[in-house]
């Protein structure tokens, strides 16, 4: 974490699903999260956790705790296993935005087993308290399509393609291996 904070990163996230968030326990979560805190030498910076789950009861949940130790927005994956209808998760993120913490939608195909169309992210990105989306679709595609409309940034979570999605109109990005090869990453820019 201190080789991190000598670049000007914009915020960290805890419990992505790079860290294995479906199976780390909440106290997990915590500890992180004050280990981190711990670290930061006192700099303030933004935290993003990730709370989403396939179960909306258990995501609200997860967010609300994700608010008591100080989550500035949550990341939450579209959810997984269930493949609910288009409905069922739209109505999955409007419940969990309804918590008051800062929600990035999470489009993950290859872990949900579901492709959101386009017209759906934008439906989702359009619920108060969702402030934007992590495109990890492993290509370019919807972050050229997003970018046709006004709307809420959208963040690369595919390394290979941190470039290119930044020139397709990505806003930044949550990427994997920016926390070990952060100069990688910045130099980008």
């Amino acid at each position: 974490l201190k080789n991190l904070l000598s670049y000007d990163i914009q915020g960290l996230v805890i419990n992505g699903t790079t860290g294995e968030a479906p199976t780390v326990a909440w106290e997990e979560v915590v500890q992180v999260v004050e280990e981190t805190r711990g670290s930061l030498d006192g700099r303030r910076l933004p935290l993003i956790i990730g709370t989403g789950t396939n179960d909306t009861v258990s995501s609200m949940k997860r967010t609300e705790l994700a608010g008591h130790i100080g989550a500035d927005a949550v990341l939450v994956v579209t959810p997984y296993y269930s493949r609910p209808s288009i409905d069922g998760i739209l109505q999955h993120f409007r419940k969990v935005a309804e918590v008051g913490i800062p929600v990035i939608l999470y489009e993950v195909p290859s872990r949900t087993g579901i492709r959101l169309p386009v017209d759906a992210i934008r439906r989702i990105m359009e619920i108060p308290g969702v402030i934007g989306v992590k495109d990890s679709t492993a290509s370019t595609e919807l972050t050229r399509s997003l970018s046709q409309y006004d709307t809420k940034p959208v963040l690369c979570g595919s390394d290979v393609l941190f470039h290119e999605m930044l020139c397709h109109g990505a806003s930044g990005g949550i990427l994997a291996s920016a926390n070990v090869h952060t100069e990688a990453f910045i130099r980008v820019f």
